[in-house]
């Protein structure tokens, strides 16, 4: 699978946005399955999931634990 490296040691490939978000100090990665390129302009659906997850990551918002 070209653009795919094994980084975790247990054979689970990571593709390149994996990659990048593996070397953050903070953050995460995401996959909303089913949407497109840009998550901002997609359907009610993707946004919502989205909107949740930001909301439970940044500090400030109302599900910021």
């Amino acid at each position: 699978m070209t653009g795919y490296v094994d980084k975790t040691g247990n054979g689970h490939r990571l593709c390149a946005s994996e990659e990048f978000a593996y070397h953050l100090r903070a953050g995460s990665h995401l996959v909303i399955a089913g949407s497109k390129h840009e998550i901002l302009q997609e359907q009610d659906r993707y946004r919502a999931q989205f909107w949740a997850a930001f909301d439970a990551f940044v500090p400030g918002t109302p599900l910021f634990g």
